[in-house]
């Protein structure tokens, strides 16, 4: 579980990095775009609680779901 976490959390550690490094180099349109992408990367992660379903029981209220059915010729 901490491997698939911090495999996750690598792309936004990049980002960060490039943007105190776009800083270093005083180059503010690039640490502008880095700090966007950094935002853009938080509030994906701030919305995911947001999207996941809830997991209470439907009791039946939802239409049943149906296999198709497969037709064979011989």
């Amino acid at each position: 579980m901490t491997g698939v976490g911090v495999f996750i959390l690598l792309p936004a550690a990049c980002v960060a990095l490039m943007s105190w490094a776009f800083a270093m180099a005083r180059d503010h349109l690039f640490m502008g775009i880095a700090g966007l992408v950094l935002a853009i990367m938080a509030l994906d992660v701030a919305m995911v609680p947001a999207s996941r379903p809830s997991r209470a029981p439907s009791h039946g209220a939802g239409p049943a779901i149906r296999r198709p059915r497969t037709v064979l010729h011989l």
